[in-house]
């Protein structure tokens, strides 16, 4: 059921290694979908993923939601996170009060339940977790990873939607083995640099609860999942705005 696009603000947050700059494309299809600019925020927090996600960034996304509450007059948001961004906002969901503040979460290749191998984004597994604390509660093993899915994994009443994809699943990559690897290079150029990016795996994305989507596209990878029109359909359908 469609609604104004404008009533419930929309706060976009990038992941690790990133800048709000990456939602450009989804956030001119927002646009064209209704969305006016003074409804539409992205968190800029490119020199803080180091931090703890629990004890530093969900204080701060708290402190910036609560400004979007203020300058919007808006009682709830809508979030729609990539990546690293699907932890501090989840912890600021269940352990910050963010529960009664956010409506819808998105996570788009979120690592839910934590990293256990990645592919072609030029860093291996244990120097992404040894590197800095951000780096640190994306394993698996971690103490964020552990307490977010501790109880219910999606506490009410935000609803809950995870976007995943064949294409950025490492398990995957190595189901199809070589074979499936030579078929993607001969894929257009996009497609080609997109296989390369593996990084989250589907069942680490995935929450009990919540509306679990899944995009089977091999070459669909983790940083190009932002930018697909498909995932862009089935957020907008999610938010209930109609284009």
């Amino acid at each position: 059921m469609a609604y104004n696009c404008n009533s419930i603000p929309v706060v976009f947050v990038h992941g690790r290694g990133a800048d709000p700059g990456v939602w450009s494309s989804m956030m001119y299809k927002f646009k064209q979908a209704g969305y006016q600019n003074s409804h539409l925020f992205a968190w800029d927090y490119r020199n803080d993923t180091h931090k703890s996600t629990n004890e530093q960034l969900s204080p701060l996304f708290d402190n910036y939601i609560n400004s979007v509450l203020n300058e919007t007059g808006a009682s709830k948001v809508d979030i729609v996170a990539h990546s690293f961004g699907s932890l501090p906002t989840r912890w600021f969901i269940k352990f910050g009060g963010g529960s009664t503040k956010v409506r819808n979460w998105i996570s788009i290749a979120g690592p839910n339940h934590g990293l256990d191998s990645i592919r072609g984004i030029g860093l291996t597994i244990n120097n992404l977790f040894t590197s800095d604390q951000g780096g640190a509660d994306m394993q698996s093993s971690s103490y964020v990873i552990r307490k977010l899915n501790e109880g219910t994994e999606t506490p009410e009443p935000t609803k809950y939607t995870t976007i995943s994809s064949t294409g950025d699943d490492p398990s995957f990559f190595d189901m199809l083995g070589s074979s499936s690897s030579s078929s993607s290079s001969s894929s257009s150029s996009s497609s080609s640099s997109n296989s390369s990016d593996k990084v989250v795996s589907i069942s680490s994305t995935k929450l009990t609860g919540a509306n679990n989507i899944v995009i089977h596209d091999e070459n669909l990878g983790h940083n190009a999942l932002i930018r697909d029109e498909r995932v862009f359909s089935h957020v907008l359908n999610v938010l209930g705005c109609d284009a």
